[in-house]
């Protein structure tokens, strides 16, 4: 389970990253004689320092059902599970869409965790 937990850790990092390095937004102008301008913004300069935070969140959200698997404390591994999985769901058609494969990561170690955990020992 450890796997599947730095996995998704590592995944969501490197999304963060692709997010930060490509993604962005275009701004398009228009004088008054009608010329259009385009120009592509990257994503600091579209989403400021609050996307910039997103990202941080996003990774550390990722990475603490590792942190804590490692620590044993499950509760807090299942709490952060959810939360990720749930937030990368509500933010899918903006950037959760490259945090999905993370989110399949958790959601099956979560799943392992608790058939490991229900198995007699």
């Amino acid at each position: 389970m450890r796997f599947l937990f730095l996995g998704a850790s590592l995944l969501a990092l490197l999304a963060s990253l692709l997010i930060f390095l490509f993604s962005g937004g275009t701004q398009v102008s228009e004088s008054t004689d009608g010329l259009v301008t385009e120009r592509h913004l990257s994503w600091l300069e579209s989403q400021g320092w609050w996307g910039i935070a997103i990202l941080f969140i996003f990774s550390a959200l990722y990475y603490g059902p590792l942190r804590f698997f490692g620590l044993s404390r499950y509760g807090m591994v299942y709490l952060f599970g959810i939360t990720a999985i749930a937030v990368t769901l509500l933010a899918m058609f903006s950037i959760g869409l490259l945090y999905l494969p993370s989110a399949l990561l958790v959601l099956l170690g979560l799943l392992l965790l608790a058939v490991d955990k229900r198995a007699p020992h």
